[in-house]
């Protein structure tokens, strides 16, 4: 079994990573690789992508990525808050239209439940 914490070559990754996969275990570390720079995994491999973005918004990423500059990290936190936010308001507006399906009866339970009530 892995642990959660590794060191390895740039070799190493890729065969740790393959065996992971293949295994259908989630690889979930941080390693260093080669020179030493520090890569997070969370979930499964990342993969290399190409976007293409706004001048402007590509300045805002840089200016807001802070100081490592890693723009990759910074865009993939803000899609993961993306999703997050989408899926809590889906899930929000299921609720909402559950609780305005039984306001009517809800409504005429709180006016039952008021008459049972003894002024003091």
């Amino acid at each position: 079994m892995l642990n959660n914490r590794l060191k390895l070559t740039a070799h190493q990754v890729n065969f740790v990573s393959a065996r992971s996969l293949a295994l259908g275990r989630l690889f979930l570390s941080t390693m260093t690789i080669g020179n030493g720079a520090a890569s997070e995994y969370v979930g499964s491999m990342k993969i290399k992508t190409s976007i293409t973005l706004a001048e402007d918004l590509l300045k805002i990423i840089d200016e807001q990525s802070g100081p490592h500059k890693n723009r990759s990290d910074f865009i993939e936190k803000a899609v993961r808050a993306y999703v997050a936010q989408v899926t809590r308001d889906r899930q929000n507006a299921r609720d909402l239209d559950i609780m305005n399906r039984q306001a009517d009866r809800l409504n005429q339970e709180a006016e039952d439940v008021l008459t049972y009530q003894v002024l003091l």
